[in-house]
């Protein structure tokens, strides 16, 4: 199996473990050794689990979501990272259920939403009776949602960075959330605050490195693969479709002989050092030529090879892809 995938099954064996000793603790060991169980974890997706089940289990919550906070050019959204998670709920299901229902909120609405963009918390006793619950869930799920204890997580510098919410109590017959349980929970969310700021932080230069490594491999293949073009080519749309997390990769050539573009007559190229003024007409003039493309090569997602062919001029006016490349 990924080394990932092993990493995660022995956390998640390990924490399992750790659970059953958890009920000969008092409040303050108990609190001391969830914390513990959360400080060092860099894995986003095992961190947030971890504080979800650990929130139920210090304030015998019922479930519970935590979503994190991005930024787009409409404003900040809450993106629920995993949602109705219970003490018993595997990280593997909550994942699963997280992808397959993404749930968006943006910065203000709702119950997760205000938290987020007023950092006050919000206790609610009968969420019915609330206007800001949105019942759409319940609706979907038939689960049944009374009490609300929804709470801001900030970073280091004091901006939200997600929301936490519990719902419910596992014994029904509580009325609602105690003024202790809104402090455990506060205590515990400021420590997972910075757990979750590292855990992100640690995710981007994860990323910046494999994107890195990326590109030193096609680096690499670029210099090793001067002599067959179809190989280059391959190489080269591969590295791009792992590095864009794309689907499918196409590269239109205009001439295979000599493995360049060769300007047409009818095309006029521009260097800034042999001129200083780039006429738009002129621009305009050469783009009513329409570039003859000789060669495409194509990737899919599932092909590790490349497939090449040589288009007609029917075939190039059907494809969007080379009406692209042409402009």
């Amino acid at each position: 199996g990924h080394p990932q995938q092993r990493s995660r099954n022995i956390q998640i064996q390990c924490s399992i473990g750790t659970r059953r000793h958890l009920e000969n603790l008092n409040e303050n060991e108990l609190f001391m050794e969830l914390i513990r169980d959360v400080a060092n974890e860099l894995d986003i997706d095992v961190l947030c689990h971890k504080i979800l089940v650990n929130v139920g289990l210090l304030t015998q919550a019922d479930r519970g979501s935590l979503f994190l906070a991005r930024n787009t050019p409409s404003g900040r959204i809450l993106v629920a990272k995993l949602f109705d998670v219970t003490q018993d709920t595997p990280l593997e299901e909550a994942m699963r259920q997280a992808h397959e229902e993404p749930i968006v909120i943006p910065f203000g609405v709702g119950v997760a939403g205000i938290v987020a963009e007023t950092k006050e918390i919000i206790n609610i006793k009968d969420a019915y009776k609330d206007k800001r619950f949105n019942a759409e869930i319940d609706l979907r799920t038939g689960y049944k949602t009374k009490l609300i204890l929804s709470m801001p997580i900030c970073n280091y510098e004091g901006d939200v960075i997600g929301v936490a919410e519990i719902i419910n109590k596992i014994n029904e017959d509580v009325e609602e959330f105690s003024e202790k349980d809104v402090e455990v929970f506060r205590r515990y969310l400021t420590f997972c605050g910075i757990g979750i700021q590292n855990a992100q932080l640690f995710e981007i230069s994860v990323q910046e490195y494999q994107r890195n490594q990326i590109l030193l491999n096609l680096a690499r293949n670029i210099f090793a693969e001067q002599s067959n073009l179809e190989c280059l080519v391959s190489k080269i749309m591969q590295e791009a479709r792992e590095l864009l997390k794309c689907q499918r990769c196409a590269v239109f050539l205009l001439d295979l002989d000599c493995g360049e573009a060769k300007p047409s007559q009818n095309v006029q190229t521009f260097s800034r050092r042999q001129s200083k003024v780039i006429n738009v007409e002129d621009i305009l003039e050469q783009q009513k030529s329409p570039m003859r493309f000789t060669t495409l090569f194509e990737l899919g997602a599932e092909n590790q090879v490349g497939t090449v062919s040589r288009p007609t001029m029917e075939d190039l006016q059907n494809s969007t892809l080379a009406l692209i490349a042409q402009m």
